[in-house]
């Protein structure tokens, strides 16, 4: 049989055989550092608000009815 004549689509081959290779081994090392970075920056914006905000001060409920 002449390759013209071949019942098998080239596409298809060729979508066959890409599944059939071998995955390409990514670095898990850049996925930790991700999520390093990630803590820091949410760690040092809750340690910002933590000192730029000022402390809440509210009067007891008590407080309040006994002429104040």
């Amino acid at each position: 049989m002449s390759t013209v004549d071949s019942p098998i689509e080239k596409v298809a081959l060729q979508r066959a055989r890409a599944l059939l290779k071998a995955p390409v081994a990514r670095d898990p090392a850049l996925a930790a550092v991700a999520a390093a970075a990630l803590f820091a920056v949410s760690a040092l914006a809750l340690a910002t608000v933590w000192i730029v905000l000022p402390p809440v001060f509210s009067e007891a409920p008590h407080a309040a009815t006994q002429g104040r």
